[in-house]
């Protein structure tokens, strides 16, 4: 629920209460920048992950709300960006074996018990390595946010990450089953 609640209402509920800004911004002819919206997602907004149902389900929600947003004000002249960053080092990426670990404190006896714990223990290593292992240096982010705000004709789009760039390619290309194994 929470994760619903901050990435996509949270976001819905900002862009909503800058719409008349934007658009009387857009009606003016002295204005130094054309509007713009730029929603941050995830790479995760484009592809599922298993374990990681509520957010990625909010993260789908934001890039659809964003998408139709685009549509929505194109006749405004206000550009609507996504970024979708991969894996960064931050403090949330740092922290994911420890949520992980927390979510299993707090799962029912029965939960834990059909699991077991050593699916936990791979599934924390699993979490942790890909988190850490494929962490990118966030000043990618910061540029290509960067990027959205000033360029004089924006993405749409803003893949960040070479993971988020090739995986996302081949996620699209190839079966489902692959992906789902």
């Amino acid at each position: 629920h929470i994760d619903m609640e901050v990435n996509y209402f949270g976001l819905v509920r900002t862009s909503k209460a800058f719409l008349p800004l934007l658009k009387e911004t857009a009606r003016s002819k002295s204005a130094a920048y054309r509007p713009r919206i730029v929603n941050v997602t995830s790479v995760a907004g484009l592809t599922p992950c298993a374990f990681l149902g509520p957010y990625t389900a909010s993260k789908h929600a934001a890039e659809a709300f964003t998408s139709a947003l685009r549509g929505e004000l194109r006749a405004w002249g206000i550009d609507v960006s996504t970024c979708n960053p991969s894996f960064h080092r931050t403090p949330l990426q740092a922290s994911g074996a420890a949520m992980l670990n927390a979510a299993w404190t707090k799962a029912s006896d029965d939960l834990r018990s059909e699991y077991g714990s050593t699916y936990m223990s791979a599934l924390t290593h699993g979490a942790h390595y890909l988190m850490t292992a494929n962490a990118w240096d966030p000043v990618y982010v910061t540029r290509a946010l960067q990027h959205s705000v000033t360029a004089t004709r924006p993405r749409s789009q803003y893949l960040v990450g070479l993971d988020a760039k090739f995986v996302l390619v081949l996620v699209r290309q190839l079966p489902t089953w692959i992906f789902e194994r």
